[in-house]
């Protein structure tokens, strides 16, 4: 018994003093503070929430509104009034009252997930009576919370925009409902306010970057239950958070295939905004803590998602008693920490739970800069993490065909070729008297070459898609005999279609020697060609298909690298064709290529069975 008062006495105490401190903070705004906890009796949960609110404030700072072209940071409990904390608490209240699943939430969920009165740093406006009339319509009648999460969710992510605004200062919600559009961070929180209008405990969880694929981060909407666990739309068990998958529409036989597909966009760790879940940041040590450190309301919340690798702890022999994070590796900027990592003994390194699969690396950060404490692992759900040590003595001979992974995407973009037709006609709107010189059949590979054989050529060619098919040639050429190229100017193209008329502007996509640009329509159309002055010489069609361009190109210089603790190089070489052959790499090492020609996408991988691993 009195253990347990003792623990009352200093819970009082610690809530005592951080509204001494909050009050202490607040300089000339204590006044405000002050009226905002004497609106209501104490011990109420209205007081108890007001006083949540106030005793966090502290760590909260916002974005003000645009004045003469700038936009600054100002502290909330130096600015905030007491009406606006008041009216905050009294429509939260009586939302969270008066909904229909009131019993799926408890008072201290209340204040996490439905009362605080911003996310992050975008400006403070009164939002919760505006969206509560503007939405309410959509949760009518609605018994079940994770219902009405759905109905919500759905509706927003079909009306909201995922679009770059390109403003240079941060939107408050009210504006982003006028734009009705923005980035992933825009669309989660504008999502996470008009849930918490609704009287939805939801909250903003986002990942520093993907763990697989591109430089950003990503943000999405969730629900917390009563219970703690997270709850998400998803098409599936792995399909969990919005934008992570994107499975193949087509099949692709594995065994002939030259690349590794992946539909998934792997996230390492996930944070969460947060009100109450604070930590200090001192700003004088901000170059000796990473970014994802920065915020002091960001709180680790990976291990309430499912999909976990959960048996993290690495071997790893170190004397240095300095912080520890866990990286992944990022495109462009190398190994990035994710997360910390807690030493429990001289060799011994956990790095806590992460989610599907990931490489790995321990690594001290002093002054901006990573420096690498491990060798690589590979962290894997089901089983222990693996460490790749490049066996130097016992090397392999590897063929390379890429620099970056391959994802589903662009699978989904180039099978839409199946079914296409290369037809014939003497009548150049193909009316009338048309054969059929070619049908793709099978999956292509950024390109295909089509020959035409015995064919007797009439004067016009089409590219006709199958119906309902939208594939994305960025380059179509007639080749000769020999398979060279018959120059641009002997033949011209048209395109036919809704809004196509004759040589128009996007057809010059097909001819300006670049596999990023396309014409690409999703409505039905086709692509002509008059091929009068050189009907003799023709003898097939080269369609290259819109892609990345990370495809090894004849000519460009590359260098092959490995990591044991740096990146260590296994040589420069120029291509002379689509792919690079090295013969001294050793085995179980992570590899790294690197194009100094052309582009900067580059992915960390293993090579394993003739093919590479994308990580």
């Amino acid at each position: 018994m009195a253990i347990s008062l003792w623990i009352v006495h200093c819970y009082i105490q610690t809530d005592t003093f951080r509204l001494y401190n909050t009050l202490k903070l607040a300089g000339r705004n204590k006044q405000e503070m002050q009226k905002a906890l004497e609106i209501y009796p104490k011990g109420c949960d209205k007081y108890k929430a007001m006083v949540y609110l106030i005793k966090y404030m502290p760590w909260h700072s916002a974005m003000s509104q645009v004045k003469n072209g700038e936009q600054y940071f100002m502290n909330d409990i130096e600015e905030i009034s007491a009406d606006y904390l008041i009216e905050n608490v009294e429509e939260a209240y009586e939302t969270w009252q008066n909904c229909l699943w009131k019993n799926e939430i408890d008072f201290r969920d209340f204040c996490r997930y439905i009362l605080p009165y911003s996310i992050d740093r975008e400006p403070i406006v009164k939002w919760r009576l505006y969206f509560k009339r503007k939405y309410a319509h959509l949760v009518r009648g609605i018994k079940d919370e994770k219902e009405a999460f759905r109905v919500v969710y759905e509706y927003l992510k079909n009306s909201f925009k995922v679009t770059n605004t390109k403003s240079p200062y941060e939107l408050d919600v009210l504006m982003l409902d006028s734009i009705h559009g923005g980035n992933c961070r825009d669309r989660a929180i504008y999502m996470t306010y008009v849930m918490r209008s609704l009287g939805i405990a939801a909250v903003t969880d986002f990942t520093p970057f993907w763990a697989n694929q591109g430089t950003n981060g990503h943000f999405w909407v969730s629900m917390v239950e009563k219970n703690g666990k997270i709850f998400t739309i998803g098409k599936n068990k792995t399909c969990y958070i919005d934008g992570s998958y994107e499975p193949c529409k087509y099949t692709i036989d594995e065994r002939k295939y030259i690349y590794v597909v992946d539909s998934l966009k792997r996230i390492c760790k996930v944070y969460r905004y947060t009100y109450d879940d604070v930590h200090k940041v001192p700003s004088n040590q901000l170059l000796n803590i990473p970014e994802f450190l920065h915020c002091s309301y960001a709180l680790d919340v990976t291990s309430q998602y499912h999909n976990l690798t959960d048996k993290n702890v690495l071997l790893i022999k170190t004397n240095r008693y300095e912080p520890l994070y866990v990286c992944t590796y990022q495109q462009q900027f190398g190994w990035k920490p994710v997360g910390k990592a807690e030493r429990l003994d001289d060799s011994h390194i956990d790095i806590g739970p992460m989610i599907h699969d990931n490489v790995v690396i321990v690594a001290a950060y002093e002054d901006g800069t990573v420096i690498p404490r491990s060798n690589p692992f590979l962290v894997c759900k089901g089983r222990m993490p693996i460490k790749l040590v490049p066996d130097k003595i016992r090397s392999q001979r590897v063929c390379l065909y890429r620099k970056y992974g391959l994802n589903s995407r662009w699978i989904n973009r180039w099978g839409d070729l199946i079914g296409t037709r290369i037809e014939t006609s003497n009548v150049k709107d193909f009316s009338r008297d048309v054969s059929c010189l070619y049908e793709v059949k099978n999956m292509p590979v950024e390109k295909i070459n089509i020959l035409f054989e015995n064919y007797q050529l009439k004067r016009y060619l089409r590219f006709l898609p199958a119906k309902g098919k939208y594939p994305v040639p960025a380059e179509i050429d007639l080749i000769d005999k020999n398979n060279k190229m018959i120059q641009k100017n002997d033949y011209q193209l048209y395109a036919v279609g809704k809004d196509l008329v004759g040589d128009t502007i996007p057809l010059h996509w097909l001819r300006d020697r670049d596999p990023t640009t396309t014409f690409y329509k999703q409505f039905p159309y086709w692509i002509g060609i008059d091929i009068k002055r050189c009907k003799k010489m023709t003898k097939g069609l080269q369609v290259q298909l819109w892609n990345d361009c990370n495809r090894v190109a004849k000519g460009h210089n590359y260098e092959l690298f490995y990591f044991d603790y740096d990146w260590h190089s296994l040589g420069q070489q120029r291509a002379v064709c689509d792919s690079l052959s090295y013969t001294n790499v050793p085995q179980n090492a992570l590899l790294l290529l690197r194009d100094y020609t052309k582009g900067k996408e580059e992915r960390v991988f293993i090579y394993k069975n003739g093919k590479q691993f994308w990580w």
